[in-house]
């Protein structure tokens, strides 16, 4: 429309002090209260502005919306729109066109930031799991839709100390919100930035906690991540490209190419809640890494192999907890390396037990390191119980 056709009448300022508004949802009441603020609108044809301050659930907060054509707003327009939201919880801004009809719709340049997603999270009454969503959060991008779908485009994301770029679409239309897209790090610490959205990332607890899938029932995710330097746990990682996709009731982490321990490393983990118990798949397979590094990072102490080797793991369980999982798991281990030495076996030791017969644990005949052509190892898991079926050491 020509807005040069508005209407010049005069409107004025309202102020309001002491205010409250009662939201009412079914049996529940909610409410912002000590509410003062001023609108001021000069003429029907002008700019107007709402300025206020409230508390909302016990936080103090502060709005400031403005537009050059509120009349078209209120007539189902568009119009550009100034506005902010700061709370010691959250501070939010938009600038850009709007048209609050139907659906609504937004097209401009938005932030989004909070010093902790989870309190922010909980004081808008979000559902979320435990132990997820921690950290400070902000987003600044290009916004565009509506109340049911929106798209950031090149989102500049920082969660949980781990900053990006991207783009990612949000859906409100499913029964649960649906978060999908690409981001790109510089660094990412896997763990601290998988945590915000699921439990099983957290890497807190022990064994015999139970594997908490709540979290698919309170949101859709679907993203890809790439990252030039990245760490899980302390493992160091490069060249990195990743997913997570929770929807339903499979929630799945893959790492579907990184550069560690020297080699080429595909790692994943996929829970699937369907059934009675949850049905969960490991799988890891490195190539040609450096087998001393990676010993040292699983843990070993005793025997340390030194050289270039390819490794396979596939395991396959079911249970409430990782200590059921695991002791039902079925699947298999392989690992073969090339020329260099196996440390922490004394080899003639290891001959005089050998030859007196029964069972005996390899710390007794540790101390020696034996130089090697190559190692070849198979190992067959069944109901959580690991048989050796080959274990080949060819020595120099």
């Amino acid at each position: 429309p020509d807005i040069m056709a508005l209407p010049s009448d005069t409107f004025g300022t309202v102020e309001f002090n002491e205010g409250r508004i009662v939201i009412l949802n079914g049996d529940e009441s909610d409410a912002v209260t000590s509410l003062s603020g001023r609108v001021t609108w000069p003429s029907l044809n002008r700019t107007a502005r709402v300025a206020a301050t409230g508390i909302w659930r016990g936080e103090s907060v502060a709005i400031d919306v403005s537009t050059g054509a509120p009349l078209l707003l209120i007539a189902g327009g568009e119009a550009q729109v100034t506005a902010s939201l700061k709370s010691t919880l959250v501070e939010a801004t938009f600038e850009g066109s709007a048209n609050l009809s139907g659906d609504a719709f937004f097209d401009g340049k938005a932030s989004l930031s909070s010093p902790s997603l989870r309190r922010m999270l909980e004081w808008s009454k979000t559902p979320i799991s435990p132990g997820a969503a921690i950290g400070a959060f902000s987003v600044a991008s290009r916004v565009q839709g509506n109340a049911k779908r929106l798209r950031l485009n090149s989102a500049e994301i920082t969660l949980g100390g781990n900053s990006g770029k991207g783009v990612v679409d949000l859906a409100f239309s499913e029964p649960v919100p649906a978060i999908s897209g690409t981001l790109a790090f510089d660094k990412l610490d896997l763990r601290s930035f998988l945590a915000a959205f699921t439990s099983i990332a957290s890497g807190a607890g022990n064994i015999h906690d139970e594997i908490d899938t709540g979290f698919s029932d309170q949101i859709s995710l679907d993203l890809r991540l790439s990252a030039a330097a990245a760490t899980l746990g302390d493992v160091a990682l490069s060249e990195v490209a990743a997913s997570t996709q929770v929807k339903g009731t499979l929630a799945a982490f893959d790492i579907s190419d990184a550069v560690a321990f020297g080699g080429e490393v595909q790692a994943g983990v996929r829970i699937d809640a369907a059934g009675e118990n949850k049905a969960v798949e490991m799988r890891l397979m490195a190539s040609n890494v450096d087998a001393l590094a990676l010993a040292k990072a699983a843990g070993a102490k005793q025997i340390l192999p030194e050289g270039k080797a390819t490794i396979s793991v596939l395991l396959k369980g079911a249970g409430h907890n990782w200590n059921t999982v695991l002791g039902n798991a079925e699947g298999s281990v392989t690992a073969s390396m090339g020329p260099g030495s196996l440390g922490g076996i004394d080899l003639p030791q290891f001959r005089t037990r050998w030859e007196a017969g029964g069972f005996f644990p390899l710390s007794e005949v540790s101390g020696g390191t034996l130089p090697l052509r190559g190692i070849d190892f198979k190992v067959t898991v069944v109901n959580g119980v690991a048989r050796i079926e080959k274990a080949d050491a060819l020595l120099e």
